[in-house]
């Protein structure tokens, strides 16, 4: 199975969807028949426009933008597809490719997942594992995180998220491929020295009193921290998302499915903490030394296990 089909593979054709911030790279192109709806901050003539001035991106690339039909924020989808005339409910999937990393709200973003699905509908997510890329030496988030940015209603990264995704940024190897987790992943990469510029920047904002937009990794993930976050807010009934499964980390990403499913009842209270402590133990072999291959092979090992093991 391929990353394209590991994304989808609860998506057919005939059904409708909505594809976040796909850009250059469309995993459902209209032009290949699928119903599919558009949704990025951006029109498609300033994508295009950026796109052609990206040496990496191809002429074909640039083609293949498609029209945007969701202008705006994607914790917003829900009220940008209703005044497009789609009703709540009339989505039988969502596709987000690294894009859930970047939102300033993720659990708003959920929730207005759920919004557009039908009950049975599908979030289908890839997300990079935060151990094979430039956020390797940034500590994961939390679900405290999520939830402080959610009673903020953050509408943009807030200055510590901007501050850490560069002052912890390592520069890897420009076209290397990405290490498997446990690898040493630096290889040859470089930590920037920008604390003091990085700092004055802090300053200077606060004391203009407004923060420019500026795109950043808000957070970090591997496979059994963002399941942790994922079952939490389940438990806690503020999503009524269900996770389907979460893969294994395979080239520097995982892949989340989440099924709408309201109205089902959570796990109750002790199945949910037998549960949570079986994904602890998974997150702090994660987080071993990441240079330890032992560690590497003992966290692809339980993430092959399947969730319905769990508690077990």
């Amino acid at each position: 199975m391929d990353r394209r089909q590991r994304i989808l593979q609860h998506i057919l054709p005939g059904m409708k969807g909505i594809e976040i911030g796909p850009y250059h790279a469309p995993l459902l192109p209209r032009s290949a028949g699928w119903d599919v709806l558009v949704l990025d901050v951006q029109d498609a003539d300033r994508l295009r426009a950026r796109a052609a001035k990206d040496p990496a991106i191809t002429p074909q690339g640039v083609a293949s933008i498609e029209p945007v039909d969701l202008l705006g924020p994607a914790h917003r989808m829900a009220e940008m597809a209703a005044a497009a005339g789609h009703a709540p409910g009339s989505f039988d999937f969502v596709v987000s490719s690294h894009n859930f990393e970047h939102l300033p709200d993720p659990l708003r973003f959920l929730q207005a997942a759920q919004q557009v699905l039908k009950p049975g509908g599908v979030l289908a997510m890839a997300v990079p594992d935060k151990r094979c890329c430039f956020d390797l030496l940034r500590p994961r988030s939390t679900l405290g995180a999520i939830l402080e940015a959610y009673f903020e209603a953050r509408q943009q990264p807030g200055f510590r998220q901007q501050f850490e995704g560069l002052a912890e940024c390592v520069a890897l190897v420009p076209g290397a491929p990405a290490a498997a987790p446990g690898e040493d992943a630096l290889r040859g990469g470089q930590v920037r020295e920008l604390l003091q510029e990085l700092l004055l920047a802090w300053r200077q904002r606060i004391a203009a009193g407004s923060m420019p937009y500026r795109d950043a990794h808000c957070w970090t993930f591997t496979p059994a921290s963002a399941e942790l976050i994922l079952r939490d807010l389940h438990f806690l009934r503020l999503i009524e998302l269900e996770l389907l499964s979460c893969s294994a980390t395979s080239g520097g990403e995982f892949y989340l499915h989440l099924r709408h499913a309201p109205g089902a009842p959570a796990a109750s209270r002790a199945d949910h903490y037998a549960q949570r402590r079986q994904v602890l133990r998974r997150i702090a072999t994660e987080e071993d030394a990441y240079g330890s291959l032992t560690a590497a092979k003992a966290v692809r090992q339980s993430e092959r296990r399947p969730l319905a093991s769990w508690g077990s």
